[in-house]
Parts: structure tokens; C-alpha cells; sequence
């Protein structure tokens, strides 16, 4: 709290001149956290339930008598000329409020919005409209008694309000303090000539909500501004740079959604960009045009083409993700946080070396930010398990150091820390257990159920303490999965995929009905469910589990159906794979039920995928898969009577067989069954000479495999 004397009096400033720290992130990076955007807020030094006036009488909000300012209006189509609004958003159209009930007590003479002549007037009575985008038509900075920081000079100011009572002067900055009626307390900052911001001081608290409503305001998605220890200050509206400050909340990590002062300040792209952070987990696609908006304010901000390039390595696009971390480390060539996301970025593209040089780069620069050291050797792991061969040993010993460093941090007091190192044990137990499943250990079923356990643990608490989304307990179920089926029925996938099933509808809804996913990250979600639970029904039906291999098996078709059939981001890989699981529970039912009726009504909707055209798409070694999944298919065709399609499939089957063996991606030995099959079928044509041809040829393959 800055004070000025004047004479004999005295007035309490706002603390100006903020515009951002750089503070640790949830990322375990270095993030930009706005203090409340150009000012720092009033109340952060005065008690949670009072504050001061110009003249140092504090007062208690509960024992106001007086009525709250009913001029606070707002830019209505109805409004006369001569009854210009006092402060003017000017969204599109006014909607009802969608912000979170409060979750801290609000002081007991706090007004409702509801309340008769207590409370803020409610705006007039337009309908709810639809929520604009960020895009450049809703971008409009508010503005108060006809002025607009950022466009407005303060010449214009004293023009429009007269000389100010007080006058203080910070740095660059200059303060006005005036007496707007019906507000008592009005601060304009100034920066050279121009307008920087407006700090409109409210006689008593008032729910954020209410004010946001008035202000037509709530129809814009808001973003809560909290400082480095998760205490919220108060809540942004990018697209009018309007921020309301809340007075202290009674727990840490809470909002008391209690507004005090009213903050106007140019559009900023660093307060879209603090959106962008915020819905970097649950919503993607929205982060990434916040994103965009931001670096149309700001072009040279650093952190924008960071977060823009972990948003595309998310969504899978390693090229743009690249382009857009070198833009970063062009601006800010000594952030550490740049050149470890640069390194992960390289290595998924195979570019091992140069990954590890900007590890190393990111761990030099680090300093005393252990969250980032830790986060180093988590990487070099994975780097590790890219070589050709994978070092499943030395990637084990990365991981393990990873752990060391991290597990300290667990405790900080800074949520971005600590949550950051959180996410490194989680990476690194993950990756761990996949260092003992894929490598050569003993006692592999002993140690995999504990490191998963570990993983469950710490995802469990990311999503209940630190509110990220349930998408990381489903990795770690995923994950699970996967890599049991490398220990060939060693250990049981049952547990991690029944876990995967009752969490999967929280991530993605289950529907089977033909429509494509709303969004990619929805896409990314389905294929990676259904790739588990096929995995899963693999393993279950080479250890003779059907029941569970076909549950699993017809729950994968119901994630991945929609992503196939909504022509949404689907590609070859999820037309292949959901021929895959269609055959897969068909084969369930014709080898260990000998149902070939049912089998031949799942290998239908496989058939269905299983087109000419995906045929072409598919690599040499995926034929041949292709090819024996044909020859079983043929078999069942051929029991129900359908022998032209049985003997159709059997022959194309046999083909692709052939060209997989030629080409090595299968053994001569693959092509016993299958030529005996077909030397059944030609007998049975009455082809005779192909019939003696091919079960010769099987009957010399047989004798080959029992030498």
C-alpha cells in the first residue's frame, strides 16, 4: 500500500505499476502469474473483513447502513443519450452469470444479489446469449465515465473529471486519486500520456457474480489471478481487461468471490494467456485460441509460443510444436523451461542426440529451480527406451534419479512446485514399470503391481489436491494395460482395465450412437481406451479368460466406433485396429464357444472395416496380420454355409500371408494352417489338383516345424 501526503491529509494508494511475475507454474515451469494485470491490489494489506478510504477510517462492510452505488451501470440498447453508463463492457449481448458458487464464507453484511435495494441493480432484461469466442470482433476494452485505459489520455481525464484531490507519482507511473460519484475512491494510472489504468474502489464487498452480471460481463469465460501460493486475488475477463479483486479468502487455495475494487486495463495478451494455462488440461482447443489471441496483443511474447508448442506436441503435431518452442528460444534463449520442452519435443522425433544437448542445456540453466532438475533425467529415460535397442537399464536408473530429486518437492508450499514435481514421479514410476515389463528382470509380476500402485497413488492426489483432470488416473490404467501384455498373462490386466472402464465415462462419453467426437483431445481419449482394453482382451484370450477377453474386446468397439465412423481425425490406424477387435470377439465366440453363427455376425462388422481400399493403406507387416485374420474369418464363413465367402477369404488370406512371409515380417511356418484350410476347400469344391497342391505343401511346412 502506497501512501501520500498532502498537506495535513492523507489517501492510500493502490500499488501500481505491476504488469506480471515470473513465477513457477503448475508445468514446472517458469509461468507468468498477473498480479492483477498493470496494479497490484489495495486489499492484499488490509484485514480480510475491512478496508480503508482516503481519509484512513477503516469501516467494517457489515455495519454500513448506506446502500450500495446504484449508478454502476452499464451500456444497455435502451439507455438515453444524455445517461451515458458509468462503465461500459460492451459485450455482444448480456447473459446470465455461469461462475462457480462461492467456496469461501462471505462477510456477514455481504449483500445478495437477490436482496431488495441492498445489492448491485441487475442489468436489464435481455436474454442469455450463446458465449463469443476470443476472436478480434469480441475484443473491446471497458471503459469508465468515458474513459478507455489504454486509449485515453490524462488530459482527457482532467477534461472530462476535472483536477484530481491527490496526485503521486511511482516510477513511470502516475496516480490520480478522484471522487466519481457515486464512487469515493477512483484511482487513474498513468503511463507517459496515456490512460494504463482504472481502479474503482466499492464502498463494501459484493458478490462477484452480481457484479459480473451488471457489468455484462458473465458472458465471457473468466480466469481466477492467484499469486505464487494458489491464494486467488481475484477473477480476469481477458476480452474487456476488466479484473474483479476479491477480498482474502478464509482458506488457502480458495475464492471468497467477494469483489472490492473494480480494475480496467488494456486488453492484454498475458491475461489470455493466464486463460490458456488454465485450460491447458480440460479444454485443449480453447487454450490454443487464447493462445493465438494473446500473440495477436503481444507478438513477441516468449511464454505464448511455449505453451503454443505444448499444445501441439499434445495434439500430436511435432513439426508445428518445434517451430513454435525455436520462437520461444529465439525471445528467451536462457529459459531453462524452453529448452526442456525443446529436448522432449526433439526426442519424439527421433532426434536423440540434439534432444539431450537441450536437456543438458535446460539442467545448466535451471539454477536453483530443482522442480526442472528433476524433470531432466525423467526425459533422458524416455530417451533411453528410443534407441535402437532400447537401454531398458540405464532408462531404469534415469527414472530412479528422477524420483530422488522430485520426492522432496512434494511438500512445497508453492502449488506450481510442487505439483510439478508430482507430475515427475508420476512420469517416472510409469516409466519405471515399463523399464521392467519391456526389459530382463526377474520377478517381474512381484515388482510391476508396485510401481503401478505408486503411479495410481500420486495421479490420485494430481486429481483430488491439485485439480487436474481425471485424464491422469486413466493414464496410469492405460498404461497398466499395455504393458501387462508384455508379460504374457504373468500379470492379470483385469484389475487396471476394469478400473479403466468405470473412469473412461468421466473422460469421454461411452455412446454408440454414429456421431464424431467433439474434439481431438476426445479422439486422443477414445483410440487410447479402446487401444488398452484390445490389449487387454488379447491378453485374456491367450490365457483362456473369454468371458472377460470378449467384455473388454465389445467395450473397445464402443469407444472406437465413434472416432471411425464421425470422419473426425479418424485415419487408417483406427479403421485397422477396429476391424481388429470386431475379429477379435469373433474369434472368441468361434474357437472357444464354436459359435460360428455369433462369430460370423462380429467378423461382418469387422469385414465392414477390413475394405480393399484400407488393404492398400497398410504396411507389408500389417497385410500379413491382416491376411491371418482373413484365413480365421474364412472358416467360420465356410461352417454356416456361406462357402463361396469362406473360400473367397481364405484364398485373399493366404496371399497376403505369402507376400509377409517373402518379405520376412512373418515365418514360413505361418502358412501351415492356412494351406491346409485351403487344400480342405478345394477338396470339397471338387478342385482336386489345387486341394493335393495345397495340403502337400502344408503337410511339408508341418513336418519342417515338428524337426
Amino acid at each position: 500500500m502506497r501512501t501520500a501526503a498532502n498537506g495535513n491529509r492523507q489517501f492510500q494508494f493502490s500499488r501500481v505499476g505491476w504488469r506480471a511475475a515470473n513465477l513457477r507454474d503448475s508445468t514446472g515451469q517458469i509461468g507468468l502469474f498477473l498480479l492483477i494485470g498493470t496494479v497490484c491490489l489495495a486489499f492484499w494489506s488490509r484485514p480480510a473483513q475491512t478496508f480503508s478510504l482516503e481519509n484512513n477510517t477503516t469501516v467494517d462492510p457489515a455495519a454500513q447502513g448506506a446502500s450500495p452505488p446504484t449508478q454502476l451501470q452499464t451500456s444497455a440498447p435502451d439507455e438515453k443519450p444524455n445517461e451515458p453508463a458509468e462503465v461500459k463492457a460492451q459485450p455482444a449481448s448480456p447473459a446470465s452469470g455461469n461462475e462457480p458458487q462461492p467456496q469461501g464464507e462471505p462477510s456477514p453484511g455481504t449483500p445478495s444479489p437477490s436482496s431488495s435495494g441492498t445489492g448491485l441493480p441487475h442489468s436489464d432484461g435481455h436474454k442469455a446469449a450463446e458465449a463469443p469466442g476470443s476472436g478480434a470482433s469480441d475484443l473491446e476494452p471497458a471503459s469508465f465515465k468515458g474513459i478507455t485505459p489504454g486509449k485515453s489520455t490524462l488530459a482527457e481525464v482532467q477534461a472530462r473529471w476535472g483536477a484530481p484531490k491527490e496526485v503521486a507519482s511511482r516510477n513511470e507511473d502516475l496516480v490520480y486519486l478522484y471522487s466519481v460519484d457515486p464512487f469515493d475512491h477512483v484511482e487513474v494510472v498513468g503511463r507517459g500520456e496515456v490512460v494504463e489504468a482504472i481502479v474503482v474502489r466499492l464502498s463494501r464487498f459484493f458478490p462477484a457474480q452480481a457484479v459480473a452480471e451488471h457489468l455484462q460481463l458473465s458472458v465471457f469465460e473468466p480466469v481466477f489471478v492467484a499469486n505464487e501460493r494458489g491464494e486467488v486475488l481475484g477473477q480476469a475477463f481477458p476480452e474487456r481487461g476488466v479484473i474483479l479483486a476479491f477480498r482474502p479468502a478464509s482458506a488457502p487455495g480458495q475464492a471468497s468471490f467477494q469483489t472490492s475494487e473494480i480494475i480496467l486495463q488494456p486488453l492484454s495478451g498475458e491475461m489470455f494467456l493466464l486463460r490458456a494455462e488454465a485450460n491447458l488440461w480440460v479444454d485443449p482447443e480453447r487454450s490454443l485460441r487464447d493462445v493465438e489471441t494473446a500473440l495477436s496483443l503481444m507478438p513477441d511474447l516468449a511464454r505464448a509460443y511455449w505453451l503454443r508448442a505444448r499444445l501441439l506436441a499434445s495434439a500430436g503435431d511435432w513439426k508445428g510444436a518445434e517451430e513454435a518452442c525455436q520462437n520461444a528460444l529465439r525471445l528467451q534463449p536462457l529459459e531453462a523451461n524452453y529448452h526442456l520442452t525443446f529436448g522432449e519435443i526433439l526426442q519424439r522425433q527421433g532426434r536423440l542426440e540434439e534432444a539431450r544437448q537441450a536437456l543438458q542445456r535446460a539442467e545448466t540453466l535451471a539454477g536453483d529451480r530443482a522442480h526442472i532438475k528433476a524433470r531432466v533425467p525423467c526425459i533422458l529415460g524416455e530417451l533411453a527406451t528410443r534407441r535402437s535397442p532400447a537401454d531398458y537399464a540405464q532408462a531404469l536408473e534415469y527414472y530412479v534419479e528422477a524420483i530422488r530429486r522430485a520426492e522432496p518437492l512434494v511438500g512445497s508450499e508453492f502449488p506450481a512446485v510442487r505439483v510439478a514435481a508430482k507430475e515427475t514421479l508420476l512420469d517416472a514410476y510409469l516409466g519405471a514399470a515399463d523399464c521392467i515389463a519391456f526389459g530382463k528382470w526377474r520377478q517381474k509380476e512381484i515388482a510391476l503391481p508396485q510401481w503401478w500402485e505408486r503411479a495410481e497413488n500420486i495421479a490420485t492426489d494430481l486429481v483430488s489436491s491439485e485439480g487436474r483432470p481425471a485424464d491422469l488416473q486413466l493414464h496410469v490404467y492405460v498404461r497398466a494395460v499395455m504393458a501387462s501384455g508384455a508379460l504374457r498373462g504373468l500379470v492379470d490386466p483385469t484389475p487396471y482395465a476394469e478400473k479403466l472402464l468405470e473412469l473412461a465415462p468421466q473422460v469421454v462419453p461411452q455412446s454408440s450412437e454414429v456421431v464424431g467426437p467433439k474434439s481431438s483431445r476426445e479422439i486422443r481419449r477414445r483410440r487410447e481406451i479402446s487401444q488398452a482394453l484390445y490389449q487387454a482382451a488379447l491378453t485374456l484370450q491367450n490365457t483362456g479368460k473369454l468371458e472377460k477377453a470378449i467384455e473388454f474386446a465389445q467395450a473397445a468397439g464402443e469407444y472406437l466406433e465413434p472416432v471411425v465412423t464421425g470422419g473426425q481425425g479418424s485415419d487408417s490406424s483406427d479403421q485397422f485396429l477396429l476391424g481388429k477387435i470386431y475379429f477379435r470377439v469373433g474369434a472368441a465366440f468361434a474357437v472357444a464357444k464354436n459359435n460360428h453363427e455369433q462369430a460370423t455376425q462380429w467378423f461382418d462388422r469387422a469385414l465392414h472395416q477390413l475394405t480393399s481400399e484400407l488393404e492398400e493403406k497398410l504396411t507389408p507387416a500389417e497385410r500379413g496380420t491382416l491376411g491371418e485374420m482373413l484365413v480365421s474369418m474364412g472358416v467360420s464363413y465356410w461352417e454356416t454355409g456361406n462357402r463361396d465367402l469362406g473360400h473367397q477369404l481364405t484364398q485373399r488370406g493366404v496371399q497376403l500371408i505369402e507376400q509377409a512371409v517373402q518379405k520376412g515380417h512373418l515365418p514360413r511356418s505361418a502358412l501351415a494352417a492356412p494351406y491346409s484350410n485351403l487344400g480342405t476347400m478345394e477338396r470339397q469344391r471338387g478342385n482336386q489338383a489345387d486341394a493335393e497342391r495345397y495340403l502337400r505343401q502344408a503337410q511339408q511346412l508341418k513336418t519342417t516345424i515338428l524337426r
